[in-house]
């Protein structure tokens, strides 16, 4: 199976370079990597350019439109199966095995994160630390590769366990409803817009605790001035079943 990685990345190039170095240093390497740049400055252009075949989606800088440049990604993307992932969420190596392991044509697979403080960011960033370095020395026994899955299907309309960062999912899917909302504006709720629209229309979400975990990198928190706006979004598809986004290049 194909699987394609969409890297969102804003203006952290230092991020950005760890987690591209830790999709280089993968069991089985996806087959292919997509930046999607919600408007940085030339030195993350730079930063993609340092990795042979990582492709760079851009558009201009006009406020938090994350929404927009992952459609815009996912227009260009030619994997069977998308990874959405922030630009500053580290993979472990066996990453993309667990992707293809888990993947089901019916499911959303919701990954999590484990949070790095600002001491260890700081230090895995310094001194480009891989994954496994990080887990030998920390200890974080958690991200190790669980054996059983009788748990991971218990909860299959739990959109609340979606989080953007990490996101898996058949490309076909993801298209079938149109992608992610564009009138998403601002920090928030996009990626619970993208899960109940996708449970709408029928996917079940499955879980990909201790196996498709990422290491969290810290930055302080973005400006929320937009979220009960979206909250507001996301109240409407809930309420409504819908299954297309309100804006989308996706549907137009």
């Amino acid at each position: 199976m194909r699987v394609s990685v969409i890297v969102s990345t804003y203006n952290w190039p230092e991020a950005l370079g760890a987690v591209l170095r830790s999709l280089v240093d993968q069991s089985i390497a996806p087959y292919e990597v997509i930046v999607a740049d919600d408007g940085s400055g030339p030195s993350t252009k730079s930063v993609v350019n340092a990795f042979d075949g990582v492709r760079h989606v851009w558009h201009s800088d006009d406020g938090f439109r994350l929404a927009e440049i992952r459609n815009k990604a996912l227009i260009e993307a030619s994997g069977d199966w998308v990874v959405f992932l922030d630009g500053d969420c580290v993979c472990p190596p066996w990453f993309i095995e667990q992707q293809i392991r888990l993947a089901d044509e019916s499911k959303m697979l919701a990954g999590n994160r484990r949070l790095l403080t600002p001491s260890e960011s700081e230090s895995f960033l310094k001194h480009q630390r891989t994954v496994n370095e990080f887990i030998r020395e920390s200890g974080a026994k958690k991200l190790g590769v669980w054996p059983g899955v009788f748990y991971r299907d218990w909860m299959p309309k739990k959109w609340q366990k979606v989080r953007g960062c990490n996101i898996g999912v058949f490309r076909s899917a993801a298209l079938a409803i149109g992608g992610f909302d564009e009138s998403y504006q601002g920090w928030g709720k996009e990626d619970s817009d993208f899960a109940a629209r996708a449970i709408n229309a029928g996917l079940n979400i499955r879980l990909g605790q201790h196996a498709v975990s990422v290491l969290h990198l810290y930055h302080p928190e973005a400006d929320r001035s937009a979220l009960e706006n979206n909250e507001a979004r996301l109240a409407d598809v809930l309420a409504t079943n819908r299954t297309k986004p309100v804006r989308s290049l996706l549907t137009r």
